[in-house]
C-alpha cells in the first residue's frame, strides 16, 4: 500500500477568509458557496478556494497561515 503524499502550503489566507469574509472554514466549499450565493458585499462572494475539509481531501499536512492582527 502506498503512502499518501504529504503536502504543505506556506502562504494561505485562512485568517482573512475567516475574519474579513466571515467564512466558517469547517464547512465544505460547496456549503460556503451556497451560503454566499445571494451576498453582494464583495465581488468574489461564492468563489472561495479553501476550507479545512478540502485541505484534508488534498492531503495538506501543514499550513503556515498568514495572521492578520487588528
Amino acid at each position: 500500500m502506498s503512502q499518501p503524499v504529504f503536502t504543505f502550503d506556506v502562504h494561505l489566507d485562512l485568517s482573512m477568509n475567516a475574519l474579513e469574509w466571515n467564512r466558517d472554514l469547517r464547512w465544505s466549499i460547496e456549503k460556503i458557496r451556497r451560503w454566499e450565493y445571494t451576498m453582494k458585499d464583495k465581488v468574489d462572494r461564492g468563489n472561495n478556494t479553501v476550507s479545512f475539509p478540502e485541505m484534508r481531501k488534498g492531503h495538506i499536512g501543514l499550513c503556515v497561515a498568514t495572521q492578520i492582527g487588528r
